[in-house]
């Protein structure tokens, strides 16, 4: 029997953009060279096998957008998942309620990824927001991230409600809501924060 030691691997998923995802897999390959094996999620050839994976590394601009299984082709399910976030920086609640066990805000570092890969592969969990002074998004439902994508797009209170059966009072609670969990309360910022998480992006797995 070989008494070779089988490393951990790390696969990183920046789904549609490989090039994205293979500076981070150089990254974290020189950081974490002696810990584990790090390699980019690739399409799943013909009656292939997913990549597996023992945490996979996630870039999205918010959890509302990360891949799904049908677009990202490594073992995702039921895998531990480290978010870097290219867009939002969520709150807490947002990232417990997405069950993302870490957590990176836009303005993080390279070192502090290196250390939340560490700190998920031996079974902890990691919020790091980063050092900028960003304003912070809290938990959304899926109505609101619904109602956020529609206002996005340029529809009026109007058309979001009979895109989702509801009546424009009802879309104005929603935008209140919004307007609290977002810190947020012109309609053109709440437009520009729908584009920037990426709920307008044409390959978002999106609600609607």
């Amino acid at each position: 029997m070989s008494d070779q030691r089988v490393m951990p691997c790390v696969v990183v998923c920046a789904y549609p953009l490989p090039l994205l995802a293979d500076g981070v897999v150089a990254l974290l390959g020189g950081y974490l060279r002696e810990a584990c094996e790090v390699r980019r999620c690739c399409p799943k050839p013909e009656g292939g096998r997913h990549v597996p994976a023992d945490v996979v590394v996630a870039l999205a601009p918010s959890t509302y957008c990360l891949a799904s299984e049908r677009s990202c082709h490594c073992s995702q399910t039921g895998r531990p998942v480290v978010m870097v976030s290219t867009g939002w920086l969520e709150a807490r609640d947002a990232v417990q309620g997405a069950g993302i066990r870490g957590y990176l805000g836009p303005d993080s570092n390279p070192v502090q990824l290196g250390e939340a890969v560490r700190a998920v592969l031996a079974g902890g969990s990691v919020y790091q927001p980063g050092g900028g002074h960003r304003r912070t998004v809290g938990a959304l439902t899926q109505r609101q991230v619904q109602v956020l994508e529609l206002l996005g797009r340029g529809m009026t209170d109007q058309e979001i409600g009979r895109k989702l059966g509801i009546s424009e009072a009802t879309v104005r609670n929603h935008l209140a809501a919004l307007q609290q969990r977002t810190s947020i309360e012109r309609r053109g910022e709440l437009c520009a924060l729908a584009a920037s998480g990426g709920l307008l992006a044409s390959q978002s797995p999106g609600y609607l």
